[in-house]
């Protein structure tokens, strides 16, 4: 009797729901300007893997360009993780979970973002984030592996460079310390701090930044371990931004991270909120033309969301390229 009162009750939440989403399709197509956006099923059946080549190249590409839809995309993935984990844990007491009641779940967050925004303003992250997000899944010696020899002897500083591809040079500069800090690399370390205080002295008034990095290069040197001066790019990031150059640094350190990750195919750092603030937030600064287009090259992939070993090595192409033509 039990069983079936369950059961039962189960039956009619489900038509409840089934009601529900109709009703939420509907507010959602009469919805003015979001005509063009797909439904809660397309989404659905995509995160099933229901649809086409062709379904999916078109919702992809939607995607890639509207904020709002890939904001609901994103929260309707964790949900059908978390949906995952649940259903091996709770597998031995046969709970279901109907496919239609997770398309009334995602048409809930369209109409709920139509009114109140996901999210607020976003800002991308430091070097020392961005590593402690890498060490999660990659051990620091394999990332401080990644970082090229070349950047640790001397990295294209020179006279005549414009501030803004200083800035982004700094930037990937960081990011090698940071991880040959952690890792405990001193000939990195000792190399990477010198360069960049040495680079640093193209941007007018950095004196005291300087001293900061010539300092730790010196104090390694004396044998102070490498890992006592992680986090300070932290330090330096009030003098960019001064300057209005932060944009410039922060794009650095993110797209040298890109590169490490893909090349050690770690996707802990490949997030499309940062791609899209570089994209938006790049536009018009002067940049050579293929920057642009390998950050969408890079959005598109990480839209995807498959990262397969050809994936992997096209955005460490991409990324590359980008850190080459800065």
């Amino acid at each position: 009797m039990e069983v079936n009162r369950f059961w039962q009750k189960k039956e009619k939440k489900n038509e409840r729901d089934a009601a529900i989403g109709q009703k939420l399709s509907r507010a959602i197509k009469e919805s003015a300007g979001f005509e063009n956006c797909p439904s809660s099923e397309d989404i659905s059946a995509f995160l099933d893997g229901r649809l086409d080549q062709k379904q999916r190249d078109k919702l992809i590409g939607h995607l890639s360009h509207c904020e709002r839809c890939y904001e609901v995309f994103s929260i309707a993935r964790e949900m059908v993780g978390q949906e995952e984990e649940e259903a091996v844990a709770k597998k031995k007491r046969n709970w279901v979970y109907p496919s239609f009641a997770f398309a009334v779940a995602v048409a809930l967050i369209i109409v709920i973002g139509l009114v109140i925004p996901i999210t607020g303003p976003y800002t991308p992250p430091s070097s020392s984030q961005i590593v402690s997000d890498l060490t999660k899944k990659t051990d620091l010696k394999l990332l401080s592996d990644a970082i090229r020899d070349r950047h640790a002897t001397g990295f294209g500083f020179g006279s005549g460079i414009p501030l803004e591809k200083v800035s982004f040079r700094t930037g990937v500069s960081l990011m090698d310390i940071e991880i040959s800090l952690m890792a405990g690399d001193l000939e990195k370390s000792i190399g990477l701090t010198k360069n960049l205080a040495q680079a640093l002295q193209l941007i007018e008034g950095s004196d005291e930044v300087i001293s900061i990095y010539t300092g730790i290069s010196k104090n390694i040197e004396e044998g102070i371990p490498p890992k006592q001066f992680t986090g300070k790019s932290k330090t330096i990031e009030p003098f960019f931004k001064g300057k209005g150059l932060l944009l410039f640094l922060r794009f650095g350190e993110w797209t040298e991270a890109g590169r490490i990750g893909a090349l050690t195919r770690n996707r802990e750092t490949f997030n499309v909120k940062s791609v899209n603030y570089f994209i938006e937030n790049l536009q018009g600064k002067g940049l050579p033309q293929g920057v642009i287009k390998n950050l969408e090259e890079v959005k598109a992939i990480f839209i995807r969301n498959e990262f397969t070993d050809k994936d992997f090595k096209h955005l460490e192409r991409a990324f590359t390229d980008i850190i080459e033509m800065m």
